[in-house]
């Protein structure tokens, strides 16, 4: 079983003292890899010291939607801070969800005598890869929430077992995510639990179109429909949680009243394993843990300036597009193309539009960049790209030589190991 203060984190460990007690929302935004951060001042090596980039510009774009028929506007660093507050600010004061409430969860056995952590209200993100995403993910941070993120193709009956084991209290899902989501609501047997959550669903939109599909919000945000079991279901559009705190207003992200405890126990995720040995595991993920996979990550990729720009097609639910993208390029100011599904040639595209960096990739991209006729005809220059990563199954050798030879840059095969974040011990 997981343990909920064990991470995915790389095998090179920063030092103890290097990693901030603070809420993973402020790692974010503080800037954490400029010259003068502790992170950067306490590193362990003088190679790691030496690699810092500058202060992030605020208006920086961090997320663009790479959907030639997206509505959605790049995003800046200073409003991703801005609007995560405002979803905050809704999500604690229009909402009532209380970071201090602290719920129990199924999620994840602990072994006797361990902690299983510090788990706030849990806001359900069941989405592709988004801005949307990417926003509603920083206001639970914001609001000292716990956030669980929920592959996109699960099942009505996979989506029971992650509401019985997470018993989220909110939900944000896309008119295509409804259906599974009512129906999963309608088997949950949990009558409180269902009765709550089938009034407490947020929609969002298509990234084509300002007006939802059918039922959905023709004259006001909130609309309703009948569930398959008889129930009525009320939802809300997502956007009524980006309306900024009245004037006047001081709302500050959540803060620990007790940073070391706080930082290793309070639960920032919760994300799911594969399931490939039975059902899926949720796995506890505190604040402390995520933060040191971040700065992990950083001194790992010692090739890594600032001004990367990367492609958003690692699913965002999983814990490599989650911390490897979503939340690394944040820290350290990359700049990320989403893309929700892959077309092999839209893919190359936008490798040679958009001059990209980095690329963070599965094995299968891996193996198309190696062996696809598409990169025959000239049509496509990869000649950007300086460095690339693979993770969630083992690459091939010859699949690393292949892309080396034809792309002109390494991918290295990041086979990552769980550790204990809470004594230091390997799992």
């Amino acid at each position: 079983m997981t343990h909920p203060d064990q991470l995915l984190a790389s095998t090179s460990r920063p030092v103890g003292d290097e990693i901030p007690c603070c809420p993973l929302h402020e790692f974010l935004f503080s800037n954490p890899f400029r010259q003068d951060s502790p992170i950067i001042t306490r590193a362990p090596s003088p190679v790691t010291r030496a690699h810092h980039i500058p202060l992030i510009p605020p208006q920086k774009p961090i997320f663009i939607d790479s959907d030639p028929d997206s509505i959605e506007h790049p995003l800046t660093w200073l409003q991703l801070r801005q609007r995560s507050a405002a979803v905050g600010y809704q999500l604690n004061h229009q909402l009532g969800l209380n970071p201090s409430a602290l719920v129990t969860s199924q999620a994840s056995d602990h072994p006797p005598g361990r902690s299983s952590g510090l788990l706030s209200p849990v806001v359900l993100l069941y989405l592709a890869n988004g801005i949307p995403f990417v926003t509603i993910l920083l206001g639970a941070l914001a609001a000292g929430l716990t956030f669980t993120t929920v592959n996109p193709s699960y099942t009505c009956h996979e989506l029971v077992d992650v509401l019985r084991a997470s018993k989220p209290a909110l939900i944000v899902t896309s008119p295509f995510g409804l259906t599974a989501m009512l129906e999963a609501l309608s088997l949950l047997q949990e009558p409180q639990l269902r009765r709550w959550l089938m009034k407490h669903i947020y929609i969002v939109d298509s990234p084509t179109t300002d007006r939802l599909p059918g039922r959905f919000f023709k004259d006001s945000k909130i609309s309703q429909t009948k569930a398959p079991n008889g129930e009525i279901a009320t939802f809300a559009d997502w956007k009524t949680l980006l309306q900024p705190p009245p004037l006047g207003t001081d709302y500050q992200p959540f803060q620990f009243s007790k940073p070391a405890r706080e930082s290793r126990l309070r639960i920032a995720a919760i994300i799911w394993s594969s399931g490939t040995s039975g059902k899926s595991k949720g796995v506890l993920l505190s604040h402390y843990a995520m933060v040191h996979s971040i700065i992990s990550f950083w001194h790992q990729k010692l090739d890594y300036g600032p001004d990367e720009r990367t492609i958003g097609l690692v699913p965002f639910c999983h814990v490599m597009g989650l911390q490897a993208i979503v939340l690394f390029s944040i820290a350290a100011g990359s700049t990320v193309y989403i893309m929700q599904k892959f077309e092999p040639r839209r893919y190359l595209e936008e490798i040679t539009k958009n001059r990209i960096t980095s690329l963070q990739i599965a094995p299968p991209i891996a193996a198309f960049l190696a062996k696809s006729p598409l990169l025959d005809d000239g049509r496509y220059d990869l000649r950007s790209v300086t460095n690339s990563m693979s993770g969630g199954a083992p690459l091939a050798p010859d699949i690393v030589k292949a892309v080396f030879k034809r792309c002109g840059f390494l991918v290295k095969s990041v086979g990552a190991k769980i550790v204990s974040l809470l004594d230091g011990e390997s799992s």
